[in-house]
């Protein structure tokens, strides 16, 4: 917001009556199950009907990567800044970052000095979400040139594909931004969609939206600034969340402001605030498991500290959830309210570390902003996600500033030290189940959760799956010690044709304690009651996923369970231990990995671990 804070009209209140769930640390995320790419999550416990004391959640932190996108152009010479979005363009395949380029003070449109400052919305594209480019669209007129990636002069950019069935052919691209909304047919070549009622009672942070087809109407979330009594500030800011079915009037159906669903609570401290929300919904708005929410926390410097800016402090990342979208709340984690991201390693020197005192921070005039890590002061996260082209990881994308919220804009001491951040986590790596170092106990005493009422899929797409033979003899069907007509004799022209019915697709089988061989294209042994019978069973290839992380010595083991009760050969004692680091492992037991025999049940999954970390379940189909 750099200069302006402006404070909704409200009475004031305390916290405890703002009549949100943000006080709690559990969230409903009921398991979806099926065949669409939807995971079992384990943000908590919900869901489950019984977790061992040993099991801890444990929420993940992405892998820092390199910057993939930092000033290099004259219209991002202030800073490549902090509201981005990321979004899959399905026609060309490739993914879209549009991001906050920024030239002059840095002061948003709209706001004062406006006609020194620039602040625009740049586009960058990318086929596999690590490598970016920035692409020359001819379409904004700078200085006299189009030759540039500008899209458009705004802020507080987010940007989906609509799916709204009445959207129009020329608006099917949305985007909206702090205090305006825009359309668009092929997501480069905008136009206003704003009348003269305001989308949204003016701020100048991120809002993100999307249009949820569940609801048949449009999600905005925003932030709202709250009058609270006791607070430092005067005022704390929280996320708000819209619904609309006019995309131009977010507040339509809640006049007075967006509907407050998450804020600061008892246990926060008094300068703590939620800046902004970076809602992605998780896979997708169109399936979706569970509502994901970014939000850079603001934590402000007390008055005067420590170069005596207003409105300043430090901004990290932090991960909240929701299976609704309205009860928002942290992981039941034993970190749930540590960094998702944390800030970069402070390279401004050992006096520079205790902002609460003078000049205990990064020197916004002496240049060491420019050579301090880039996001040494301030983080904040895009919305959206890439997918990695192998489907093993999830590409997040955080923006950083070396300089303090409230820092010296004009001086701009810091150089090209902005930008956006790789950062790279595990398929569905948000959060997860640590189990301990349990050793040398019987299979039913290791640490185990088991999650109920889940519904198997009923089956996979066409094509998928494999044939099973099961093999016999003529002898075997007395009186006529012929082949039954469901199992007949397979035709061949080799006895490498009939081979292939062997348990291990090589081999011989026998009948009578001779050969089956290929016989005037028959499998047979040419001796009375000797003809190679053989059934033939198509599974689907419907197998349950396990996406784990275990020691050379740990392991999981996975129990299926109906009414209550293990199902006979899929119990913890027939399970074939997993080991190692997979996103998908197919749980196995004695008799195989196919679940065809409970497709369409209501079963219970009971996963025991020892020395592993589990992320996810989900059910799979054989290619």
């Amino acid at each position: 917001e750099l200069q302006r804070n402006k404070v909704h009209s409200m009475a004031s209140i305390s916290l405890l009556c703002l009549g949100i769930a943000a006080a709690t640390e559990q969230v409903a995320l009921s398991p979806a199950a099926a065949v669409d790419g939807r995971p079992i999550l384990f943000m908590n416990w919900d869901g489950t009907t019984y977790h061992d004391s040993r099991l801890n959640i444990r929420v993940s932190q992405p892998i820092k990567g390199p910057r993939i996108i930092q000033p290099t152009e004259p219209w991002e010479s202030w800073a490549v800044f902090a509201y981005n979005s990321v979004v899959h363009d399905e026609l060309s395949g490739d993914y879209r970052m549009y991001y906050d380029c920024i030239e002059g003070t840095g002061v948003p449109p709209g706001g004062r000095l406006t006609s020194i400052s620039k602040r625009r919305i740049c586009l960058a594209t990318s086929a596999d979400g690590i490598s970016w480019v920035k692409p020359v669209l001819n379409i904004y007129n700078r200085n006299g040139s189009t030759a540039n990636n500008i899209v458009l002069e705004n802020s507080g950019v987010s940007v989906f594909r609509d799916t709204n069935p009445a959207a129009l052919a020329s608006e099917k691209w949305k985007m909206a931004c702090s205090n305006a909304v825009y359309g668009s047919p092929d997501g480069l070549n905008w136009h206003s969609m704003s009348n003269s009622t305001p989308v949204h009672a003016e701020d100048d942070t991120k809002p993100t939206a999307d249009f949820d087809p569940s609801l048949g109407k449009y999600v905005i979330y925003v932030r709202r600034d709250v009058r609270v009594a006791g607070k430092s500030t005067g005022v704390v800011r929280t996320i708000g969340r819209c619904v609309t079915d006019d995309f131009t009037v977010w507040e339509k159906e809640a006049p007075g402001g967006c509907p407050v669903v998450f804020a600061p609570d008892g246990r926060d401290p008094d300068l703590l605030d939620v800046y902004t929300n970076s809602w992605t919904p998780y896979p997708s708005i169109a399936s979706c498991t569970a509502h994901l929410f970014f939000p850079s926390f603001y934590h402000h410097f007390s008055d005067g500290a420590p170069f005596g800016f207003g409105n300043d402090g430090l901004l990290d990342i932090r991960l909240l959830t929701s299976t609704n979208g309205v009860n928002i709340t942290y992981a039941a984690a034993t970190n749930a309210r540590s960094p998702f991201v944390p800030l970069g390693t402070n390279l401004c020197g050992p006096n520079a570390a205790s902002p609460s005192i003078k000049s205990g921070w990064c020197s916004p005039t002496s240049g060491i902003e420019s050579s301090t890590s880039f996001d040494t002061s301030a983080q904040y996260m895009a919305d959206g996600y890439v997918p990695s082209t192998d489907g093993t990881l999830l590409y997040l994308y955080s923006s950083g500033q070396p300089f303090t919220h409230g820092g010296d804009a004009g001086k701009h001491s810091w150089g090209n030290n902005t930008g956006v951040r790789l950062l790279s986590l595990r398929r569905d790596g948000f959060a997860y189940v640590d189990s301990p170092y349990t050793f040398n106990t019987p299979r039913e005493q290791l640490p185990a959760i088991i999650v109920s009422d889940i519904t198997v899929p009923s089956a996979c797409a066409n094509g998928s799956g494999h044939d099973v033979y099961q093999t016999s003899c003529g002898y075997a069907y007395p009186p006529s010690n012929n082949c039954p007509a469901s199992a007949p004799t397979p035709s061949c022209s080799s006895d490498g044709d009939c081979r292939k019915y062997a348990p291990s697709g090589k081999g011989n089988l026998t009948c009578h304690d001779k050969d089956v061989t290929c016989q005037r294209g028959r499998c047979t042994t040419g001796l009375p009651g000797g003809d190679l019978c053989v059934r033939r069973t198509h599974t689907s290839g419907l197998s349950l996923g396990v996406n784990v992380e275990t020691s050379v010595a740990g392991f999981a083991l996975v129990e299926l369970q109906r009414n209550g009760h293990p199902i006979p050969g899929m119990t913890l004692n027939d399970s074939i231990p997993i080991k190692g680091n997979s996103v998908g492992a197919a749980a196995q037991w004695l008799n195989g990995n196919n679940l065809d025999s409970v497709a369409g049940q209501t079963v219970a999954i009971k996963i025991a671990l020892t020395d592993s970390k589990m992320y996810s379940l989900r059910f799979m189909c054989a290619p």
